[in-house]
């Protein structure tokens, strides 16, 4: 059966022009899988925009509002995020393929991809680049199509406040985010003690990772954390987003993982979702340098079975001089006893 790809020619207009974040990544990842919709292994499902119906469910009128006022004279949410003219339209796009992707993930589908993940819209807020919340409608949506329990899977190395607050206080829509530490990177959101509130009281788990985290260091708080949680959770959908900028050759972060790492995550989180019964919707768009669809093709690789990879040197990472590999995960195995004693009584982690 070919896995079905989401796409909306729209979503590529998400545009800011002179800017990291590169619009143009969309239609090369659409060019990059030809072969593979050609050789019948990849579906390509077309996507209506969402609706304002669709974008109240998380976002307030006035914001919704203010978006469109800003657009008419290029204003600004936040210092990094302007509403060019028609980037409103191609946010639609991309979150009503969110939408789309969640239906066929509803309806049968194992694994549904799509270009997506702006986590840093908030209810009444836009700023890093995001000015809807598509991964936020998409759990929404999923809870309102018949799912009981929905998990999200943030591997953006900046973390997703947007998401996060969104479902601070929800205990149906877990939010669970790997990044690199906020003391370090934007937004400066989501330290272990942020665990949620109210009913949402560990519900919301962040996993900050200590900078120069390589592959090793994931595999760990996969095994520490992230699976006891999709294992204890037991969600009936499950949400990845996230893409390659946590790769050692970013231009706006300092990771450390590999293109075999990004691989092995993929798979990793596919295998967490079926091992659970829950279909996945994997939404990669972050990244900045010319590794951002290679990354993006490599997770999908794993999350699929299907060898999407393109040819791409990265070189070879001996880890940081000031941080060896060593001290990098002795930090990371601390965050990890710290991120286990502040979820104690809700979740039980290795």
């Amino acid at each position: 059966m070919p896995v079905p790809f989401v796409y909306n020619p729209g979503m590529a207009n998400y545009d800011f022009g002179k800017h990291p974040f590169r619009a143009a990544n969309v239609s090369d990842l659409r060019e990059y899988l030809q072969p593979h919709i050609d050789d019948g292994s990849i579906d390509v499902v077309a996507s209506e925009p969402a609706s304002d119906d669709l974008l109240l469910a998380v976002h307030s009128p006035d914001y919704i509002e203010k978006v469109l006022r800003l657009e008419k004279r290029s204003g600004h949410l936040s210092m990094d995020t302007w509403v060019a003219p028609g980037t409103p339209d191609a946010a639609k796009a991309v979150v009503g393929g969110a939408v789309k992707a969640v239906d066929l993930a509803l309806g049968g589908e194992d694994v549904v991809l799509c270009t997506g993940g702006f986590h840093h819209a908030g209810v009444d807020y836009g700023e890093g680049f995001c000015i809807y919340n598509d991964v936020a409608v998409a759990a929404d949506h999923a809870l309102g199509s018949g799912a009981r329990k929905v998990m999200i899977i943030d591997t953006d190395a900046h973390q997703g406040n947007g998401t996060m607050d969104i479902f601070y206080r929800s205990m149906d829509v877990l939010f669970l985010s790997l990044h690199q530490h906020p003391r370090t990177l934007y937004p400066g959101r989501g330290f272990a003690h942020e665990t949620g509130d109210g009913d949402g009281t560990g519900f919301t788990v962040n996993i900050p990772m200590f900078p120069f985290s390589r592959d090793q260091d994931y595999e760990m708080a996969f095994e520490r954390a992230v699976r006891p949680i999709v294992e204890q959770f037991d969600p009936d959908m499950m949400i990845r987003n996230g893409g390659a900028d946590p790769h050692y050759r970013d231009q706006l972060t300092a990771l450390g993982m590999s293109m075999t790492g990004f691989r092995w995550m993929g798979g990793a989180i596919r295998e967490m979702a079926k091992g659970v019964d829950a279909p996945l919707v994997d939404l990669p768009i972050s990244g900045y340098g010319d590794h951002a669809v290679p990354g993006w093709l490599q997770i999908w690789s794993g999350a699929t079975g299907i060898d999407l990879t393109v040819p791409f040197d990265e070189g070879a990472y001996e880890g940081h001089p000031r941080f060896p590999g060593e001290l990098v995960h002795e930090e990371n195995e601390k965050m990890l006893d710290e991120v286990a004693e502040n979820l104690k009584g809700r979740w039980d982690l290795l």
